[in-house]
């Protein structure tokens, strides 16, 4: 049995996961948290099934990693692989309590609560025990999408993901504050979509388009105006990332 403590968004997505593939799977929850599922799941650590487990993922924030690995260690046998999933967290703040059964599984993707997602089309990165890297290749079903990663490297691909993922959500949010009724983001979202399309054969240098990359400067004069009037706080943010997109473009090759 696979045993998951942690109920959110990772947790959950990892045990939907485990559970499609066949695995025998028990869910920690809190508590509070409403949740049916076809898998066991439990409220208290008095009603999980430790003595089963035989493999454990604690899918906890960060910062509760190194008090629920120690509160957990007792209730294992030495034997038993435990894994955390964090991006930034060190693998060493596990080995004090399970030594060389320590690992990572480190999935690159975005989870919500209630949406699928495809194992099978992003990557899983592997810290640690040898069984880290065999639970990756089970969860993606595809060994060119599993990579070893060590704590310092895991860090800057978290990094990376916060810019490529949470600011793009959150420039999203911006771009919505600035639009007229009766429009919503409906209207970029064919324009994300072509951007991340090129991205997949071209350098951001060579994908790169709109008035900062020509240097346009009337049209970016007329955008912090636009900003100044509707939204004062995105006004530096569009000023600091056109610069960005200038000093990079100039040091770049691509004309």
């Amino acid at each position: 049995m696979v045993g998951i403590v942690g109920a959110g968004n990772v947790g959950q997505a990892l045990a939907w996961r485990l559970h499609a593939l066949g695995f025998s799977v028990a869910l920690l929850k809190r508590p509070y948290q409403v949740l049916e599922a076809p898998f066991a799941v439990a409220s208290s650590w008095e009603g999980f099934p430790w003595p089963a487990l035989e493999t454990v993922f604690l899918c906890v924030r960060d910062v509760q990693l190194p008090t629920v690995a120690a509160q957990i260690s007792p209730r294992l046998t030495s034997k038993v692989p435990v894994f955390h999933t964090a991006g930034s967290v060190e693998l060493a703040v596990l080995e004090p309590f399970f030594g060389s059964q320590a690992g990572v599984v480190y999935p690159l993707q975005s989870f919500s609560v209630g949406r699928p997602v495809d194992w099978g089309q992003f990557f899983v990165f592997w810290e640690g025990t040898s069984a880290a890297q065999t639970w990756a290749e089970t969860l993606t079903q595809d060994a060119s999408k599993v990579r070893f990663a060590d704590s310092k490297t895991r860090l800057r691909l978290h990094v990376g993901a916060v810019f490529t993922a949470n600011f793009v959500n959150a420039l999203f949010h911006m771009a919505e504050t600035i639009l007229p009724a009766p429009f919503s983001r409906e209207v970029y979202l064919p324009l994300t979509k072509e951007v991340l399309s090129k991205l997949r054969v071209l350098s951001p240098e060579k994908a790169q388009t709109g008035p900062a990359r020509r240097g346009d400067q009337e049209t970016l004069a007329k955008h912090l105006a636009l900003l100044q009037e509707v939204a004062p706080p995105l006004a530096p943010l569009y000023q600091h990332l056109s610069q960005y997109i200038q000093s990079y473009m100039a040091q770049s090759s691509v004309q």
